[in-house]
């Protein structure tokens, strides 16, 4: 006849092994939001103050190449 272990025994090899296992599995890592809305915000800032720095700067002004040049 079989011997069947029970389920209840505590075995000290079968608790190393679970200990073991819980280890080793994988632990789920959570991203942090805040590096990408970080950056989010810093390309609006820019993006804001280049677009009123190149509405608000003077139109060129330009010459003529025949006045600057004179007569050849």
């Amino acid at each position: 006849m079989i011997e069947l272990e029970s389920p209840i025994a505590n075995d000290p090899f079968e608790d190393a092994l679970e200990e073991a296992r819980l280890l080793i599995a994988p632990t789920a890592t959570v991203e942090s939001p805040w590096p990408a809305l970080g950056a989010a915000a810093f390309f609006m800032v820019s993006a804001i103050l280049f677009a009123s720095v190149v509405i608000m700067s003077p139109a060129p002004r330009l010459t003529p190449i025949s006045a600057v040049q004179g007569p050849t």
